[in-house]
């Protein structure tokens, strides 16, 4: 980035300091990555609030059909004690017990909404993050940039004072 500044201020040598910054603040669009990086806080939490209740939502309507399948393996069990039934009658009986459920099949319903809820929600809080992450980076560039100006600046303050004292 120093060099840029180093091609604008070579480019435009009346160009004062506040016309340099100026310039670096538009190229790196700086606005907009500082509202960027003041947003992605309130943002994220906004996000992270509104998954904590799918992530419940989701856990609960797993149990259950972990209970329900529990329930299906203790009637396929019934009609199928050991030694009777072949593990492929046991299988089809056990999906015909969960196909028959509307609770179970209710409940996977709301597993399969519920995630891409989620999905929806954690992709766009990824977004904000790298929006945020990115915008970061940038202002953090324009300091590293603002210290440079700001050093080039002293030196040439230094050159010409000497330059002065030099005529004398």
């Amino acid at each position: 980035m120093s060099w840029q500044v180093t091609e604008y201020m070579d480019e435009n040598p009346q160009a004062s300091i506040k016309d340099i910054v100026t310039h670096l603040a538009i190229t790196l669009d700086i606005d907009k990555q500082i509202d960027s990086v003041k947003n992605e806080v309130e943002r994220v939490v906004l996000l992270r609030d509104q998954l904590r209740p799918l992530y419940g939502k989701k856990m609960e309507a797993e149990r259950k059909i972990v209970i329900l399948n529990s329930d299906f393996e203790m009637d396929v069990m019934i009609k199928y004690p050991k030694g009777k039934g072949s593990q492929q009658e046991r299988k089809e009986y056990k999906a015909q017990l969960q196909s028959d459920s509307e609770d179970y099949q209710e409940q996977l319903l709301i597993i399969e909404k519920t995630k891409d809820q989620i999905e929806l929600l954690e992709d766009e809080k990824y977004e904000v993050e790298q929006r945020a992450k990115n915008g970061r980076s940038l202002t953090n560039l324009f300091k590293e940039a603002l210290s440079f100006i700001r050093e080039c600046q002293e030196l040439k303050t230094s050159l010409e004072k000497e330059t002065n004292q030099n005529i004398f």
